[in-house]
């Protein structure tokens, strides 16, 4: 049986210690129509390959979804718009069994349309705001902020990664 099936073709990209190029893969993992995975193996945490190699082995043979995206519904500061949308700006393939939190900062929200795809067929569903489970503060500030923060440093804002190196300069203290 061929690890890679016949209606879909995933990019699994690894790489070991911190010297790798981390954007060039990502990148790599993402741009594949059929979805991809990046797993990065820490040289300090050997103990933990196996675990890592065997949940890839896991992933090969499920679907995933791809073209994740999320159209938000609510005001937007225009000065908060010019540098970022979502942390992560690029959502990346899922998996089955994987979680994922995206952080925007927006306001007055009612309404999230996720839409994503599995097997070429689209998807969407509608997430709409509760005054229950809102939530405002400082903590989820720091937790938004912190999150486009890693997407600058992990170079995941554009493809190129010296735009993305001025976008981080540029805007890194309007956070």
């Amino acid at each position: 049986k061929s690890i890679i099936h016949a209606f879909y073709d995933c990019l699994f990209t690894c790489s070991i210690g911190d010297t790798s190029n981390k954007h060039i893969l990502r990148q790599l993992a993402n741009e594949i129509k059929d979805g991809g995975l990046i797993t990065i193996f820490d040289s300090n945490y050997r103990s933990k390959w196996k675990t890592k190699v065997l949940q890839i082995l896991e992933y090969i043979h499920q679907l995933c979804l791809t073209n994740i995206s999320i159209d938000w519904y609510g005001t937007i500061d225009n000065q908060q718009e010019k540098f970022t949308n979502q942390s992560p700006k690029i959502i990346r393939s899922l998996f089955n069994g994987m979680r994922l939190t995206v952080y925007r900062f927006i306001q007055n929200c009612h309404k999230a349309t996720l839409i994503a795809t599995i097997n070429n067929q689209e998807y969407a569903t509608n997430v709409f705001r509760n005054k229950i489970t809102e939530t405002k503060g400082r903590i989820l500030h720091c937790l938004t902020a912190r999150a486009i923060i890693q997407d600058y440093e992990n170079g995941l804002l554009y493809n190129d990664e010296c735009e993305n190196e001025l976008i981080k300069k540029n805007n890194i203290n309007k956070i």
